[in-house]
Order: C-alpha cells, then structure tokens, then sequence
C-alpha cells in the first residue's frame, strides 16, 4: 500500500532551473567576469536567487551584493529604527552585564576588534540564528564590537544590531562566586576584525577557521568535547560559561526581536489564548525533508539548493499523541486545547492523523485541535515563540525556540532514553521568565528515521506506528546547551 501523498502541485513538473552564470548571467554561485561589474541580488528565494553583473543596481531591486558566490554586504538604510526602552531595558536592568552595552549601528565604535556578519547566506532561519549566536559569543569573549545586519530574515527590524562588549574586561565577576572567563587579548581568535557573510559562522567559531581561507587568523584546534559528548562551541578560556552562554542567548533574542516576554516582532503583545489554559503548540517539521527528497533521493535539483538531510527524519505520531495527552493531564477537563504549527504544504503523514483524531488514546476528553500553517512564517513562528507550551519538532529552529523566554512546558522526542540526555552545560536564563519543565518522550528501541532519513515507504509507515513511553521529567534542554 502506497502511504506516500501525491507531490503538491508545485512539484509535479520540474521548476524551471535557475540559469548558470554561462547561459543567462546569474552569477549567484559564481563571480562575474568583468571585474569593473558588481553582482548585485535582484530577488532571493530560500537558498538560491537571481543575481546579475553590472555598473550600478537598479532601485527597484534588492542591491545586496554577491561576492565569490556568497554575499556581500548591502547599503545601510538611510534611517534605522529606534530600539524601545522595553528593549533596552532588559540590559540596563541586568547588573552582571555592566560593560555590555548597545551601540549605533551607522556609526559604530571606531578603532576596537570588530566582528560582522556583512549579509546572510546560507541555511534557514534556525542555522542563521546560530551564526548570530556564534559572532555574539566571539565578540562578547573576545570584549570587542559585534555588528549585524539591520534585519534579520525579512523580520521586523529591533534597531538592537551593534553591540559593544569592550568594557566587560572592567568587570571582574559576574557574580561574586562565578568569574567572568574571557579570551586572552593576545589569543588567536582575538587577533583581527572579522568582516564576512554569515556562512562564515555557520559552525563553531574555533572549528570553522581552522577550515577558513588564509585571510582570516588560524586558530587551534576545537577543544574534545565534555565527558557527555558536547562541546558547547567551546571558545579557549570562554569556554563552557554559563554566563556567556546566558548572555549570548539574550543579545541574539534582542536582535531577532522576542527578548521581552509575552511580546514578539516589532514589540507586538502575544496573542492570548482563547481559553483558560494555553494550548500545547506542536512543531510539525514539513516541507523540503519531504516534498523534495523521496527513497533517498532529490526530486529537484538547482543552484543554491544542494544539501544531504542525513538524519533529518521527524518524531512519530505517538510522540505528539503523548505530549498531548499529558498537556490534558495538567489541566482542568476540558480547558486544554492544542495547535498544530507546519508548513503550508502539510507534506509530512503524521498530520491527517493529528488533526483528525483530536483524542488521544487513553485521555477521558476531547483536545481541540487547531491548525497554523499559512504563507507567512512570520505569523507561524509567532506562535512557537509565544508558546507557553511547546513540543518541538527535530528542527534547525529548536535553538532558537528554547532561547525564546515563554515556554513554561517542553516536550521533546529521542530514541535513545530520557536518562542519555545532555545537562552538562545548563545555563542562566537572564530575561524575566517563568521556571520552566522539559519532558522528555523516548521510544522502544531504535527510530530508524533518525539514522539514514529517506523518506520512504517504510519509513513513512513508521512514523505512524513507532510506539513511545511516556513523558518523563528531565533536568536539562534537548541539545543540553540551551535552557
């Protein structure tokens, strides 16, 4: 029997491929031939784009520069927006960050280690929160300038993109019994400014510019990981703190704008459930895992847009089905309600049955099951970041979603048993926020999905099927490194 559902219709012919720089004078992925000519993006669409060599850019495009088949960096606008006291105030009201500071993003701090993500390219949404991450963590180890574009993925703009960090060397402790561990002036990795395109900062700072090209300052090798298998992006004498960790998390929610709880993008209240208790809002992973990869193989293939999932198969049914049932179990009866958040192609086969069957087995009440997956992401991932409680789906996103400062409840799927979960590196959560509970959902045995993803037959019939245990309790966050 056939489990799979037939491609969306945008998928049932092959799109039109994007031209090679030979044939229509793309040069997205390569340079131009002219060196008087710049390759200036004319529109960008997920990982690829159209982007054409010459003199000047028209007004009516995007004017980001490609440089070397990546980006380069696009003019400032002539007029960036305010960051709110609301905003502010979460670092002026914090006392262990003295020294931290915001700073103007037109006209930054002069004459002091400087590092800059140019523009973003490469990966998603969730991957470039980690490079965010990663450049704050260098520049705040490091007490230099971090410097960001003004906008982060088409979102509202924070106005929080320059961050000066060079008083934190005045700061002897953080608090009076954890000392503030910062990078050697004189190490590698603080050596020289650093100006590039967010690729660049894709992997752990120290682990990608031992891979890097000659401009940029070698650094040794990455630290072995912790006894528990994590690393934590381990950064010379910065390594493993929790308060740079803290404060890494913090500066990166201030940018992308969802630092002040119970508010979102251009300080936007959350919306408040409808009734008494806050639904469980349920990442469900869909789109290109499924819709572009099938018995292991691409369906498409284009420029900007070439990738292996390797392990990117999705929890089991019985995963949401469990997470549901003991959202019931912590509310009064039928006070409790749940919501489904994917993409809008609805490609991944556990979600008929989610939203069709809203009881799950052996509650004694019905759960409403609602469905977010619209055009915007922007209004999908509103209602992850508002979520107060959460089930995450196997995503990129998922570092993003646990630094958001809402959640109180999160469930989280692993095959491999709820006592091998990482809680080596649990950190501070510095804005103002409810405690919060992980629990934690392991299988009976192996979830083959999660070792070679291809997305077949078999595969899909066993994300239907592949029994779990129930919720246990767990000290610590999925990856361990984020709380």
């Amino acid at each position: 029997m056939m489990l799979s559902p037939p491609l969306p219709s945008h998928l049932a012919s092959p799109p039109p491929a994007l031209p090679a720089h030979s044939e229509g004078g793309n040069c997205w992925n390569k340079p131009c031939d002219d060196p008087t000519h710049t390759c200036f993006v004319k529109h960008k669409l997920g990982l690829a784009g159209l982007a054409l060599c010459r003199t000047d850019c028209p007004a009516t495009w995007l004017c980001e520069t490609r440089v070397d088949g990546g980006c380069g960096a696009a003019p400032l606008p002539p007029k960036l927006p305010h960051v709110s006291a609301r905003l502010r105030a979460l670092l002026t009201s914090r006392r262990p960050w003295l020294g931290v500071s915001l700073c103007d993003r037109a006209s930054p701090p002069a004459g002091v280690l400087t590092f800059e993500i140019s523009c973003f390219d490469g990966g998603m949404t969730g991957n470039r929160w980690v490079m965010v991450s990663n450049l704050l963590r260098r520049a705040a180890c490091c007490a230099g300038v971090a410097l960001l574009p003004p906008e982060f993925d088409h979102f509202p703009s924070t106005g929080a993109s320059c961050f000066d960090f060079t008083a934190m060397r005045k700061v002897a402790h953080v608090k009076e019994r954890e000392p503030l561990r910062l990078t050697p002036p004189a190490h590698q990795s603080c050596a020289a400014n650093v100006s590039t395109s967010s690729k660049h900062w894709w992997w752990s700072p120290m682990l990608r510019e031992t891979q890097a090209p000659p401009r940029f300052p070698p650094l040794p090798p990455t630290p072995a990981p912790s006894a528990t298998g994590h690393s934590c992006w381990a950064q010379a004498s910065c390594s493993n703190s929790s308060a740079i960790e803290s404060l890494v998390s913090l500066l990166a929610s201030m940018y992308v704008g969802f630092a002040v709880p119970g508010h979102v993008f251009g300080d936007k209240p959350c919306v408040a459930a409808a009734r008494p208790s806050p639904p469980l809002v349920m990442h469900v992973r869909s789109g290109d895992i499924f819709t572009n990869w099938a018995d292991g193989k691409h369906i498409h293939k284009h420029a900007g847009y070439q990738h292996d999932p390797f392990a990117r198969g999705q929890p089991p049914l019985a995963f949401y089905r469990a997470a549901m049932e003991h959202h019931a179990s912590l509310h009064l009866p039928n006070e409790s309600s749940a919501m489904v958040v994917t993409s809008p192609d609805k490609a991944n086969p556990i979600l008929p049955s989610l939203l069709n069957g809203t009881a799950p087995p052996g509650a004694g009440t019905s759960i409403p099951v609602e469905l977010s997956s619209s055009a915007s992401f922007e209004a999908d991932l509103t209602q992850l970041i508002c979520a107060e409680s959460l089930a995450l789906s196997l995503s990129s996103l998922n570092p993003l979603l646990l630094s958001a400062p809402n959640a109180r409840e999160v469930y989280f799927f692993t095959d491999k048993g709820c006592d091998a979960v990482n809680t080596s590196c649990r950190i501070t959560r510095l804005a103002p926020a409810p405690p919060r509970r992980f629990w934690c959902i392991s299988g009976y045995g192996t979830y083959r999905l999660l070792q070679n993803w291809r997305n077949d037959d078999a595969q899909r019939k066993e994300m239907l099927t592949y029994p779990v245990h129930a919720p246990v309790q767990v000290q610590g966050a999925p990856d361990g490194c984020v709380a």
